[in-house]
């Protein structure tokens, strides 16, 4: 079947009464609903809509289309629509609760009915045909929710991050412009709360800090970080090159001071940028993340990657393109120097290459 969003019509009190007993099974019946979570986010995809609209319109008219059939009038109204956005949003939050088994159907049913949504945003016709329209943020439910979702279940991120990024990294990689800049923002958003949250509960030494089977020690980082480096590697689009960048460097400065395995990973980011030919247009963005580490985290880098940051800064330096990038990572090299100084670096690390 071809998707197309449902449209926004009337609720009637049938209406909402069904949609309060749809509730009601979601909440009581999560654990059994398996693959029937399709059909009901797709109704809830349409609740989510109407919500919307109700909240954006100015016409009395728009208003009254969406009014709720019953004897209370415009409060009654109001008041439905508040207990429904509330019913709404607690029905994500409480996936925390799922196992492991139902919140696999969840998410998967999420990124369906999202690459569906997707499909139709990238095809509309409608879309093309008003101007303005095809460069404006896409309204993707699946993708919010799907995100939405995972904050709420950070707490076994590890179990679930291959699902997360088999999901995220084809939107982030889309066809469509405007698809990738969201689906970047939102892998970005995701990355950094689930590093933060990692990183918090081994500080606090939490027993039920998730990390899946074959991931050991310090190695969670570079679980974590490895498909942004995958994608930096097979994407092609400015867009997301670009946000892949801008996240790396909102990572160093959120949680680089924890930062261990994951080091390299961060290392050949910056090291690609500059010796990609077509990534060299965005070394004055990459630049900063290589400051950064210089004037924060050199003294707490593992000394396998010392070397590998000076190739790095050496790169930088090295290139044509950008005399002040150029510049700036020669001084880098005496900020590296005075550095070993101080550390007594005269055991020097083996090199590395990111």
């Amino acid at each position: 079947a071809v998707y197309e969003p449902l449209p926004c019509t009337a609720l009637s009190a049938k209406n909402v009464l069904a949609l309060k007993a749809l509730f009601n099974i979601a909440h009581s019946m999560a654990s059994l609903l398996d693959s029937s979570w399709d059909l009901i986010l797709r109704t809830l995809e349409q609740l989510d809509r109407i919500i919307a609209s109700s909240k954006t319109s100015v016409s009395s008219r728009a208003s009254a289309e969406l009014a709720v059939a019953t004897s209370g009038g415009a409060d009654a109204t109001s008041n439905e629509l508040s207990i429904l956005s509330t019913a709404l949003a607690g029905l994500f939050s409480s996936t925390a609760q799922l196992d492991a088994t139902a919140i696999g159907h969840f998410l998967t049913a999420l990124s369906t009915q999202c690459f569906a949504s997707l499909a139709y945003e990238a095809t509309s016709k409608e879309k093309a045909a008003v101007p303005g329209v095809v460069d404006a943020t896409p309204r993707l439910f699946g993708l919010n929710k799907f995100v939405e979702t995972t904050l709420h279940n950070l707490h076994r991120i590890g179990e679930l991050w291959p699902l997360v990024t088999q999901f995220l990294l084809p939107v982030a990689n889309h066809k469509t412009a405007r698809i990738r800049v969201v689906g970047m923002e939102s892998l970005s958003k995701v990355l950094v709360a689930s590093m933060r949250h990692e990183l918090s509960a081994r500080r606090d030494d939490d027993d039920e800090v998730s990390v899946p089977a074959g991931v050991e020690g310090d190695a969670w980082d570079r679980l974590l970080l490895a498909p942004l480096e995958e994608l930096q590697r097979r994407c092609a689009h400015r867009e997301t090159q670009e946000r892949i960048l801008q996240a790396t460097h909102q990572l160093l400065q959120a949680c680089g001071a924890g930062l261990r395995e994951g080091w390299l990973l961060i290392l050949s980011i910056l090291w690609r940028a500059a010796t990609k030919p077509t990534l060299l247009p965005l070394l004055p963005l990459s630049i900063r993340s290589l400051q950064l580490v210089a004037s924060d985290f050199l003294p707490s880098l593992p000394p396998v990657c010392v070397l590998a940051y000076v190739e790095v800064a050496a790169a930088y330096a090295a290139q044509t393109e950008h005399l002040n990038v150029s510049l700036t990572a020669v001084g880098l090299q005496w900020t590296i120097s005075d550095s070993l100084v101080e550390l007594g670096g005269a055991d020097a690390p083996a090199a590395a290459t990111p």
